[in-house]
């Protein structure tokens, strides 16, 4: 399943409140991708993919803009292990 979107939020800071969002730039488009069991509005998922046709660029409020090439992206969260107590965490923001 595709959509085509203009903005693209691929994490939220869940201490923080800031976000990293996708847009594209000129006459460039961003094309996600979901599985059946996924609702393009969870962006809390663990796994995103996404095409980019031209150029995008990354923002977010603490860091400079980052441009994504043309291509198929994925965006995977993060995670802790504590070997103590044998545990797996989400690295937050």
């Amino acid at each position: 399943m595709k959509k085509n979107t203009e903005r693209l939020v691929v994490g939220l800071g869940e201490v923080s409140g800031h976000s990293h969002e996708i847009f594209p730039i000129n006459d460039s488009s961003i094309i996600e991708f979901a599985d059946n069991e996924k609702d393009f509005g969870d962006v809390t998922r663990d796994q995103l993919f996404f095409e980019v046709k031209g150029e995008a660029v990354v923002l977010h409020e603490e860091h400079a803009p980052v441009t994504l090439d043309e291509g198929v992206w994925v965006r995977i969260v993060q995670v802790n292990y504590d070997p103590f107590k044998n545990e797996l965490d989400k690295v937050r923001d």
